[in-house]
């Protein structure tokens, strides 16, 4: 292990890179290079001369975390015993893991170090060069990849990965039933605007599904009208507040993104005036499907399809916090005849009657959009493992962790 920086001072350094925006001079530079000949050593792993490994750093002392007697002067501690407790809380672990990932392609390289990008050979916006200091980190670095290719040629890297990387930097899974028997006030949250008798209900009518085909009666013909209505009854559905006395059309603006692509100057009564707003292959960039307003993945939408056997509508809204919604749409539709689909109606299933798993990924990782973490599985939810120590000690012997990639050398050296 590298004994150059210790775990505080690195994290500085990532904070202070990241987004890889820097310019930096020549002895910096010199040191980055010595990083990509040692890392050179260890064979790609993906597109773009990927190299993908674990590197580790101590944690060092209290005084390496920081200084007790300007954090006392700032009032952010009262007392040393506060500065131990915040470092400790911080640092738990004697030993930090840091992953490293490098890109190569052409003339263009980039370092990746705790999932930030820190450096880049290409700056595309101009900047001063920055001379303060941070060749320590690069020389850190190239220590510290010497010491994983060390570890490869001795055969002993990939086994301390699998049995010592701290549970914080791994990838797992959890079942959603042990989840919600760890923590009973989350389930009950979930379910709180939701009947039992709505859940049978929403189970029987996904039983009809098949296929990715809607259930229920085609339409003819469509118009604005119909569109509204049908969103309206969604909106009952949800006994969303404040639309009473409105029109459907009323509601729907009142509740929907409101992007509507000229929806709005449509005779709502018009087939014909519908049906060429809906094929103008040059209308675009609104959002006149999302009836629930909200953001990229927390909105519900009503599409409206056809294909040869007609109109028919179709439900989206598999966000934790508005798949419920999205249901009662569903349940709601269902019950007026009309054909309709419910996208990732299976997982939206096994969420609801706690069968599904939820994808637990690496602290620093936000936790949405992670579906390419867990290939071959079908994850809605993720998360971070919980920051309190308690509920994190509870969940750990109820997750099943992922395999880490093993790296290899490039060749016998």
């Amino acid at each position: 292990m590298s004994e150059l920086m210790k775990a505080p001072r690195i994290k500085h350094w990532i904070h202070v890179l990241r987004d890889g925006k820097m310019v930096f001079d020549k002895e910096t530079n010199e040191a980055i290079d010595k990083v990509f000949e040692q890392i050179h050593l260890i064979a790609p792993c993906g597109d773009d001369e990927r190299r993908d490994i674990w590197l580790k750093a101590e944690r060092g002392t209290a005084e390496d975390y920081d200084d007790y007697e300007y954090l006392k002067e700032e009032e952010i501690v009262d007392s040393y015993e506060d500065f131990l407790r915040m470092w400790q809380e911080e640092y738990p672990d004697e030993v930090n893991w840091f992953h490293l990932v490098t890109l190569e392609r052409d003339d263009y390289r980039a370092i990746f170090l705790g999932r930030e990008l820190i450096y880049q050979s290409r700056v595309y916006e101009k900047h001063e060069v920055y001379e303060y200091g941070l060749k320590e980190l690069f020389v850190w670095m190239e220590s510290a990849v010497k010491n994983c290719v060390e570890e490869l040629r001795n055969e002993t890297y990939n086994s301390d990965v699998k049995n010592n990387l701290a549970f914080r930097q791994r990838t797992g899974t959890i079942s959603r039933k042990d989840y919600w028997e760890l923590f009973p006030d989350i389930k009950e949250s979930y379910l709180a605007d939701i009947s039992d008798e709505e859940i049978q209900l929403f189970v029987r009518n996904i039983e009809d599904q098949k296929d990715g085909e809607p259930v229920g009666s085609y339409l003819a013909d469509m118009t604005a009208g119909k569109f509204y209505e049908y969103c309206a009854i969604g909106y009952k559905a949800n006994q969303y507040e404040n639309l009473e006395g409105l029109t459907a059309k009323e509601q729907y603006y009142k509740k929907a993104d409101g992007r509507d692509e000229g929806l709005a100057e449509l005779n709502i009564d018009s087939v014909e005036e519908f049906e060429a707003w809906y094929h103008d292959r040059h209308r675009g960039g609104g959002h006149p499907w999302e009836v629930c307003r909200g953001g990229n993945s927390t909105h519900i939408d009503l599409y409206v399809r056809y294909n040869e056997n007609g109109f028919f509508l179709s439900v989206r809204g598999k966000a934790w916090t508005r798949s419920v919604e999205a249901i009662k749409f569903y349940n709601a539709l269902r019950a007026e005849g009309v054909a309709v689909y419910l996208h990732d109606a299976k997982g939206i299933t096994d969420r609801l009657l706690g069968r599904d798993r939820l994808g637990i990924v690496p602290e620093h990782v936000i936790p949405s959009y992670c579906e390419a973490w867990f290939p071959g599985m079908d994850i809605l939810d993720f998360m971070n493992l919980p920051y309190e120590q308690d509920e994190y000690e509870l969940m750990l012997p109820k997750i099943t962790w992922l395999e880490e990639q093993e790296q290899k050398l490039l060749k016998k050296i």
